[in-house]
């Protein structure tokens, strides 16, 4: 048996990879990357199991190689938000023409495979007033949202592509990301509106699932399913922002008004994650189990001085706010996009 993963030196790629060597010890796998000094190191350790191949999913050559007599793919590469959003051209290239070219090299040099497909929850869109996620719901990205976009175009083709395959909406996806710097503030963290009822999957429940996928052809064949951590994975996303600021002594509360968007972003609790799970038996995690994966562990003097200078730290935090320097910019764009109505009216 022969198992291609591309996109594996991602946090979600990773831990597929760690899943994948430890299910299908006896089976030869091969991992398709972008070739960086990050994706290099990070699989390093991996090199002398597994079958590397560097390429990209715009190069048919590599492609090529990639594909050849593959029984299952699992196709986790793409360009993520924020990037998605502000280069809306590379994001087609790579996640809607080059999942075609993954596609069709497939048909060509392994006719029979099984594709597994990570798309996304964005995929709904804004569900603030309107919970309940679950298959069948329309699909209606956010506004501005556009690796949703593509993510919906990349599902046509799968299910277009003549191939068995199977689609997973993935939710929010949380764990340690290879290579990123942890004192890092990624703005997205301010699209999403306190009051967003949050069902989040960790990174290892989520490589855990897309591997024993592999087992389960006959059931999950033509089938789409949202990939979820289920009720022990949920938390109001106020409460899980406060929590991981409270740690290192940063009170959330002392943040500006319209430091958050107050709609317009996807995320909410599901109705079906159990689906997907009755048959994987995936979901480990729960959203304590989360904390003390990932929790750091600030030193008591760090501690005190980051609530010595918390408003400061504070001012630095919310400088990666596209809302609140929306507002301040009276950029009446993202206002309509973040905001119920325009403050500065």
């Amino acid at each position: 048996m022969k198992i291609l993963l591309t996109g594996p030196a991602g946090s979600i790629g990773i831990q597929t990879v760690l899943s994948l060597l430890e299910l299908y010890k006896e089976h030869e796998i091969v991992l398709f990357e972008r070739e960086s000094e990050i994706t290099k190191e990070t699989l390093e350790p991996f090199k002398n199991r597994v079958s590397i191949i560097y390429g990209d999913l715009r190069d048919i050559s590599s492609l090529e190689e990639a594909t050849q007599d593959i029984d299952y793919a699992i196709h986790l590469a793409a360009i993520i938000p924020p990037l998605a959003d502000h280069n809306a051209q590379l994001a087609h290239e790579v996640n809607v023409h080059g999942s075609k070219n993954l596609l069709d090299q497939l048909k060509i040099n392994s006719p029979n495979v099984f594709f597994i497909y990570a798309s996304s929850v964005s995929v709904y869109g804004d569900r603030l007033l309107n919970d309940g996620i679950k298959i069948g719901d329309e699909l209606k990205p956010s506004v501005g949202d556009y690796y949703a976009v593509t993510k919906i175009a990349a599902e046509e083709l799968v299910k277009n592509s003549g191939l068995d395959h199977t689609i997973f909406r993935l939710s929010g996806v949380m764990g340690p990301r290879p290579g990123e710097d942890p004192d890092r503030i990624e703005p997205l963290m301010f699209h999403m509106p306190l009051d967003t009822k949050y069902e989040f999957v960790t990174t290892r429940d989520c490589g855990f699932a897309l591997a024993k996928a592999v087992r389960y052809q006959n059931t999950l064949s033509k089938n789409i399913y949202n990939l979820s951590g289920g009720n022990a994975c949920r938390v109001i996303y106020r409460d899980f922002l406060k929590h991981n600021f409270d740690i290192s002594g940063i009170d959330i509360n002392k943040f500006p008004k319209y430091s958050f968007a107050e709609n317009n972003f996807h995320c909410a609790y599901y109705e079906d994650a159990h689906v997907l799970n009755d048959i994987l038996d995936f979901q480990r995690d729960t959203l304590e189990s989360y904390y003390a994966w990932v929790d750091p562990k600030p030193k008591p003097l760090q501690r005190f001085f980051i609530k010595l200078f918390q408003k400061q730290v504070i001012k630095r935090i919310v400088a990666q706010s596209d809302v609140l320097r929306a507002v301040k910019d009276n950029d009446e764009v993202l206002i309509d996009r973040f905001l119920r109505k325009n403050p500065n009216r």
